[in-house]
């Protein structure tokens, strides 16, 4: 593929999240790796450089968090923490 590479990677990974836990099908995370697309890309080059993935996953963990908190709604006297 041409330009395919990064989507196969995306569905791979949220079947993974699915099969881990059926909430990941319903989060938002291609929207916010969407909308930080110059950030995910500035990430994968470190990556590449790097030799490793350790920057990608803390990106992908921080957009799970992200998703994960734009879903979330407090129970009554619940407080949203950090």
């Amino acid at each position: 593929f041409s330009n395919g590479n990064g989507r196969l990677g995306h569905l791979w990974q949220t079947l993974i999240l699915i099969r881990w836990h059926p909430l990941f099908a319903f989060l938002p995370v291609e929207t916010f790796i969407r909308d930080r697309q110059a950030d995910y890309y500035r990430v994968l080059g470190n990556c590449d450089r790097a030799g490793n993935s350790t920057d990608f996953i803390d990106f992908l963990l921080d957009a799970l968090r992200s998703a994960l908190r734009d879903v979330a709604t407090p129970l009554p006297g619940e407080q949203v923490g950090e």
